[in-house]
């Protein structure tokens, strides 16, 4: 750790070398094309799953501790998700079926 201080005050600055190298090499890795298509596909397929289960669904933290617990409550927190799907395009299906055709005359 590197620290910096300024004379006229009792404030000190710490500045972690490990992590800057460590930010260094993901955004080397980041401005790779290949590396950067790959994680712009990651932000839309995954990350949206996950904002829809804490914005919608108030899923914020697991409430166990050990692995198998928490792929359990997780796999019923994404259950809950893809139920919440289906209800919706169920639906949608149903609307366009009890639609009657606006064509015909009486």
């Amino acid at each position: 750790m590197k620290q910096s201080t300024k004379s006229n005050t009792n404030k000190s600055l710490f500045k972690n070398l490990t992590w800057d190298y460590f930010k260094a090499f993901i955004n080397k890795k980041l401005s790779d094309p290949k590396t950067k298509h790959i994680y712009q596909k990651r932000k839309i397929d995954v990350e949206s799953t996950f904002v829809n289960l804490k914005a919608n669904l108030g899923f914020q933290r697991l409430s166990v501790r050990t692995q198998s617990k928490v792929e359990c409550e997780l796999g019923i927190a994404l259950m809950a998700v893809n139920i919440r799907k289906l209800a919706k395009i169920s639906a949608r299906f149903r609307s366009l079926i009890r639609k009657k055709p606006s064509n015909s005359k009486n």
